[in-house]
């Protein structure tokens, strides 16, 4: 039980606002920078990390689990979706960017079952599913594993600055994102 709130803070975030959910959606608004827009989208789902963690780490200890969860959810329903739908605008018609966004060849297009017998898509999928495997199943353990050694607010402060870091590091390969090869930034990002 102790796992849930970090699991409800990230299951948002895991379940609904992915990279590709991300890069997908943005693409339609940003034709220039797409990296950074994608980078500080994520940074927004950061957010279950940084501070919706702790917040729900305290609002368990104070109101109970029951309480903490419809509080959050009540913010969510009341606060965030009239502000997504305020802010939302139309998707901007312009042209594709210089990688040819837009700009798909009919001649070089595959279907989804031709593009998953490809090398290629092996070899992005590949590695982004084992790090993700990875990483989801720290996350989801994270709290349980920092809470027996240093109490259970401690370990949601420890998370926060964790959380905090990967905000940083991808807010600096945010800028410079868009110059760069993507696998090779991938690859090392992944290996370090």
């Amino acid at each position: 039980m102790a796992a849930f709130p970090r699991i409800h803070g990230d299951g948002h975030r895991l379940g609904c606002n992915n990279d590709c959910s991300h890069t997908n959606t943005l693409s339609l608004w940003f034709r220039e920078r797409l990296g950074l827009a994608v980078s500080l989208a994520l940074n927004g789902a950061s957010a279950g990390g940084i501070i919706v963690l702790p917040l729900l780490v305290y609002l368990t200890a104070k109101f109970g689990f029951a309480s903490a969860m419809a509080m959050s959810t009540l913010f969510a329903a009341f606060i965030l979706l009239p502000a997504v739908l305020y802010w939302l605008g139309e998707p901007n018609p312009t042209p594709a960017n210089k990688n040819g966004i837009d700009a798909i060849d009919d001649e070089i297009a595959l279907t989804r079952g031709q593009a998953l017998g490809t090398f290629s898509f092996w070899t992005v999928a590949g590695p982004f599913a084992l790090i993700l495997l990875v990483q989801v199943g720290f996350l989801v353990h994270q709290l349980v594993l920092l809470e027996v050694r240093v109490g259970r607010e401690q370990a949601g402060y420890i998370i926060a600055v964790t959380t905090g870091m990967a905000v940083l590091g991808r807010v600096a390969i945010g800028f410079v994102i868009d110059s760069l090869n993507h696998r090779i930034v991938a690859s090392v990002s992944m290996l370090s």
